[in-house]
């Protein structure tokens, strides 16, 4: 048979508090996990759209990026073409003022023989060349 303590409603009432304590402390835990399961998908959903934003600002990056590649490439281009050009106007300019000078000299020469030697004073061509030549044959 039953004995008086499995009847005892006491005994019912302090496991029926005891049960509820439980039950109330499962469900203060409970809240808490959701608490959190919240805060952190809050916090997934701000880092996504964070990633959103710098995946386009990464895109925007790189876009501009490759034009100033082009670019730096077209300067490069431009560069070493001009420089091409002022090397090769440097040789003609070189090449031109030996032939100018040649030319000078020889015509200079052949005008002191037919005509002699500073005929004309400080006004005639061949005095006011004189400089030149004596300059361009020390050269």
């Amino acid at each position: 048979m039953h004995t008086n303590e499995q009847f005892c409603p006491d005994a019912l009432k302090f496991n029926n508090d005891k049960i509820v304590n439980y039950i109330c402390e499962l469900r203060r835990q409970r809240d808490e996990v959701v608490r959190l399961l919240r805060k952190q998908e809050e916090e997934k959903a701000e880092l996504g759209l964070e990633m959103e934003r710098l995946a386009y600002k990464m895109n925007v990056l790189s876009k501009s990026m490759a034009q100033r590649v082009i670019t730096r490439d077209r300067y490069n281009e431009a560069i070493i073409e001009a420089e091409d050009y002022y090397t090769k106007l440097v040789k003609s300019s070189e090449a031109l003022l030996d032939a100018v000078s040649k030319d000078f000299n020889e015509l200079y020469e052949s005008m002191d023989k037919k005509v002699g030697p500073d005929v004309g004073g400080k006004d005639d061509i061949c005095s006011s060349t004189s400089f030149l030549t004596n300059r361009t044959k020390q050269q």
